[in-house]
C-alpha cells in the first residue's frame, strides 16, 4: 500500500519505492534524503550513491544537491529562528532535522566538510558507476585493467555481422539463398534483427532452434511441393491465366489485386521459380495460392472463388515455404545472438576496448556470480538512490538488486514515475 512520503520518516534500510510524479519536487526530495543521510544517519559523502540516467541530469542533480548543502550550512548558522515557519523561512526539512541536533554548529561543519569533499560524491550515470566499479575492481569483475571506452561500437558491430553473414552463406547453399533473399540489404539487414535483444542478455528467445532433422524434413517438403508445381505448371499456365483474367469476382485493385498486368508479373515469377526453385518463396508466386485468391474476391462474389488444381498446389507450396522460413529464421536468430554476444566481447577484449553495454554486462555478471564484489559495494555505498527508476531495464536492476537485495544494513531507494517511462524501446519495464 502506498503512503504519502515524509523524507524524514522513510526507513533508511531495505528496499523502498518512491513514486514521484512530475512537479512534485523529486529533486528536492532526493536532496532532502541526502541531507538526512549526512546529518541523521551519519553517512559520509562518499558513501551515498545516487544514480540517474543522463550526463545532463547527473550534472544538474550534483549541482542541486551541492546548493542544498550550502543553503543548509547558512541556515544552521543563523540559529533556530531561521527554521520558524513563515514567508521568509528557511528549509523546512532542514528545520526538522536541526531540531534533533545537539549542536547546530557541529552540523554546519559536517556539511561544510561534505561540500569541501564534494568531488568524492558518488553521483553517477549507470554507465559512470559501472566504469568506476570496473576500474577499481577489475580483478573481481574479470575485466581488463585498462580499456578504451568505445562511444560508437558500430564499426565492431558491422565487422561481427559481416563475418556471421559469410559463415552462414559458406555452409549451405539453400540457407545462403534464403538469407540473401530475406535480407537483401546484406549484413546491414541483420542489424535491424538484433535490435530486439541488443544490450539485453536477460531476454530469452523462444521457440528454441529447430533440430537439424526437422529442418531437413521441411526442406524436403518444400522441394516436393516445388517439384509438383514445376511438373504441373507448363500445361496449366495458359488456361489458368485465362481463368483468372476473366473471373469477374476477383479484385482488380492496383497494388494487391489481380489486374492483368499484375497477373503477368505473377506468372513470369512462377516461370522463373519453376526453373530454379528457391527460398524465400517470391510473394508474386504465393499470390497464386487458392487461399490468397479467395481473400481477394469482391463483396458480391464472396464464396465464389475460381477453382484450379494448380492454385491448390501453390497454396500447399506457400504453407511449406512458411514453415521452412520460420525454421531458418529461428535458427538464424539463435545463432546470430550467440555469435554477436560472444564475438563482440571477444574482439573488444583483444583490442582492449569496451562498449557502454560491456560496462553493464561485466558488472552485472560479476555481481551475479556471488563473489565478494556485491558485499564490497554494499559496504562502500550503504545508501543508494536510483533516480528515474521507471527507465531501469532488467540488467541494470539486476546490478542493484544483487548488491542490496536481502540486506538490512543498507538502503536502496528507488525513485521514479511510471507515467513518464520513455525507454521501453531499450527494455525498460
Amino acid at each position: 500500500m502506498s503512503t504519502p512520503l515524509d523524507p524524514l520518516a522513510l526507513p533508511l534500510s531495505g528496499v523502498q519505492l518512491i513514486e514521484a510524479s512530475a512537479g512534485t519536487g523529486k529533486t528536492y526530495t532526493i536532496a532532502s534524503l541526502y541531507l538526512r543521510a549526512l546529518l541523521q544517519a551519519g553517512r559520509d559523502v562518499s558513501e551515498i550513491l545516487v544514480v540517474t540516467f543522463t550526463e545532463a541530469a547527473t550534472a544538474e542533480l550534483r549541482g542541486r544537491v551541492a546548493d542544498r548543502l550550502a543553503g543548509a550550512v547558512r541556515q544552521l548558522r543563523q540559529g533556530p529562528e531561521a527554521d520558524a515557519p513563515g514567508e521568509d523561512s528557511g528549509d523546512e526539512v532542514l528545520g526538522r532535522l536541526a531540531a534533533g541536533l545537539d549542536d547546530r554548529e557541529a552540523g554546519a561543519r559536517l556539511l561544510e566538510d561534505a561540500l569541501t569533499r564534494f568531488d568524492e560524491a558518488a553521483i553517477f550515470t549507470i554507465h559512470g558507476l559501472c566504469a568506476r566499479v570496473l576500474a577499481e575492481h577489475a580483478f573481481e569483475c574479470g575485466a581488463l585493467f585498462e580499456a578504451e571506452l568505445l562511444t560508437d561500437a558500430s564499426a565492431v558491430r558491422e565487422e561481427v555481422l559481416a563475418d556471421f553473414w559469410r559463415r552462414w552463406c559458406g555452409r549451405d547453399a539453400d540457407a545462403a539463398a534464403w538469407l540473401c533473399g530475406r535480407y537483401s540489404a546484406g549484413p546491414a539487414g541483420l542489424a535491424e534483427l538484433i535490435k530486439a535483444w541488443d544490450g539485453r542478455p536477460d531476454v530469452r528467445v523462444i521457440p528454441g532452434p529447430p533440430a537439424a532433422g526437422r529442418r531437413a524434413e521441411l526442406k524436403a517438403a518444400f522441394a516436393a511441393q516445388a517439384a509438383t508445381l514445376a511438373a504441373d505448371w507448363p500445361a496449366a499456365r495458359a488456361p489458368l491465366f485465362d481463368l483468372l483474367a476473366g473471373w469477374k469476382g476477383l479484385s482488380r485493385d492496383g497494388t494487391t489485386g489481380y489486374r492483368e498486368d499484375r497477373l503477368r508479373d505473377m506468372f513470369l515469377a512462377t516461370d522463373l521459380f519453376c526453373d530454379v526453385p528457391r527460398m524465400p518463396l517470391p510473394d508474386l508466386v504465393a499470390a497464386l495460392g487458392s487461399g490468397r485468391i479467395g481473400a481477394k474476391l469482391t463483396r458480391a462474389a464472396q464464396g465464389q472463388a475460381p477453382q484450379h488444381p494448380v492454385l491448390d498446389v501453390v497454396e500447399q507450396l506457400a504453407a511449406a515455404a512458411a514453415a521452412l522460413d520460420a525454421a531458418y529464421l529461428h535458427t538464424l536468430v539463435h545463432e546470430l545472438r550467440a555469435w554477436v554476444q560472444t564475438e563482440q566481447q571477444r574482439r573488444s577484449g583483444l583490442r582492449q576496448q569496451r562498449t557502454f553495454d560491456d560496462l553493464m554486462t561485466q558488472v552485472a555478471g560479476a555481481v551475479a556470480r556471488g563473489g565478494p564484489l556485491a558485499a564490497t559495494l554494499a559496504q562502500r555505498f550503504p545508501l543508494a538512490m536510483i533516480d528515474e527508476f521507471q527507465d531501469t531495464d532488467p540488467l541494470q536492476y539486476g546490478i542493484f538488486s544483487g548488491i542490496y537485495g536481502g540486506r538490512s544494513d543498507t538502503a536502496l531507494l528507488l525513485i521514479g514515475d511510471p507515467k513518464q517511462a520513455i525507454y521501453q524501446f531499450r527494455g525498460a519495464d
